[in-house]
């Protein structure tokens, strides 16, 4: 399987690129067609030119050799302008005979291989039928969650089909992202006011974070003046600070003030022009909606991060450690004996350590806490860290597993972080 796949990837990139070619054939129609454009461009002027001298006013007062040269010259031009079309069409029908050569070949020796097999039967570790409906709601909340801002919203019922029909997401799981989905789309087109009065609605709740959501208002407001600075009117950078503004959310955030908002403010009141205020308009905007996004799911009780994207990162940081498992478990001829722990402790970043279940000392028979955190032996049995100071006396004498015979010392301990996604 793994053959034919680099074949196929082989095969399929000849399309755009190949190492035996200085560029591809498709590379080649295009570069042909734009030279043919610029050709069509500068024979357009020539004849523009050659029509105005052609008006009767002007033609009339030439004499009879000025004429003959007149007439040889537009020759010449619709001459130069058919000659370029056919260069042009017998290179694009040349390139293209060249690419369908390709897609037959591509058809033949590829497609026709791969219907020879059953896809699915590569796979070696099948999902069990009863767990595809948690797979697929894992990948619809992944396209919700990282995909609901670039589709179309305007219509909220449409919306809902739309996610039904094509990903077949539920509309009870789709509502809350379609909301979220709307007031980012507003924010991308300079509207504040949609995330401001769900900002507002949130601080009614008693179960909301205020100074979040207060700090989020203050960098809203900020998203709002700069951007009547970069439109360069200064009597609409007055009226929002003054007027649509409520100065309360600018109290306690002088630093911010002094950094971000009043050098533009300056610069605009005085005519002066402001360097990258694209950019910095661009950086507010998106440090806004990653605050907005950040609260909504915090008060909408949803995952901030797609439980599918956190599991497939954490197997691609742990992948590194199953090869090593494999090579070393090959050479000493042992196998992995049990089905609900790994043999092996997988370093992870902190944003993936914080899904972690209870663990019980089965020492001390308590539970693991951020103070009392479980570590790995040598033997890779898991005791807490009071008991394993309690069995090394603080980490001064060697001391055998409370499970098996392997002496083991403090320097040969790891700390355990557990990930349940």
């Amino acid at each position: 399987m793994s053959e034919l796949l680099d074949s196929l990837e082989t095969e399929f990139s000849k399309f755009y690129k190949d190492s035996s070619l200085e560029e591809t054939n498709l590379q080649k129609c295009l570069d042909h067609t734009h030279e043919f454009k610029n050709q069509l461009k500068k024979l357009k002027a020539h004849l523009n030119k050659n029509i105005q001298e052609s008006k009767p006013e002007v033609y009339n007062s030439l004499n009879d050799k000025e004429k003959q040269k007149f007439k040889r010259k537009r020759e010449l031009i619709i001459e130069k302008l058919n000659k370029s079309q056919r260069q042009w069409d017998h290179s694009v029908k040349k390139q293209i005979k060249h690419v369908s050569q390709q897609s037959t070949r591509f058809n033949k020796t590829m497609l026709n291989k791969l219907k020879e097999f059953d896809i699915d039967s590569v796979y070696v570790n099948k999902l069990p039928k009863e767990t595809m409906q948690n797979v697929d709601e894992a990948i619809g909340y992944h396209i919700l969650r990282y995909g609901i801002d670039n589709m179309p919203l305007d219509n909220k019922n449409e919306a809902s089909k739309y996610l039904k029909n094509i990903y077949g997401i539920t509309n009870k799981e789709s509502t809350d992202f379609i909301d979220m989905g709307r007031i980012v789309h507003n924010l991308k087109k300079g509207d504040t006011q949609s995330c401001l009065k769900w900002c507002s609605n949130e601080m009614d709740s008693l179960s909301s974070n205020h100074a979040t959501l207060s700090y989020l208002q203050f960098e809203l407001y900020t998203l709002s003046v700069m951007q009547a600075v970069m439109r360069g009117n200064p009597v609409e950078v007055y009226y929002q600070m003054t007027q649509q503004t409520p100065l309360d959310f600018f109290k306690h955030r002088e630093k911010e003030l002094i950094r971000n908002v009043v050098p533009l403010l300056t610069k605009s009141l005085i005519g002066q022009p402001i360097e990258d205020i694209d950019s910095k308009v661009s950086e507010q905007l998106k440090e806004c909606i990653s605050l907005f996004v950040k609260e909504y799911c915090a008060a909408k009780h949803i995952f901030f991060d797609s439980p599918l994207f956190l599991i497939v990162l954490s197997g691609l940081i742990s992948f590194q450690f199953f090869i090593k498992y494999k090579a070393i478990r090959e050479l000493a001829h042992v196998d992995w004996t049990t089905k609900d722990e790994l043999p092996f402790d997988v370093k992870l970043p902190d944003f993936l350590t914080h899904f972690h279940p209870i663990f019980i000392c089965p020492v001390l028979k308590e539970e693991t806490t951020t103070e009392n955190p479980p570590y790995s032996l040598a033997c890779h049995h898991i005791i807490s860290k009071k008991a394993l100071d309690r069995l090394s006396k603080n980490g001064t004498i060697t001391f055998k597993c409370p499970y098996c015979p392997v002496n083991t010392s403090m320097s040969s301990t790891k700390k355990v972080r557990f990930v349940m996604l």
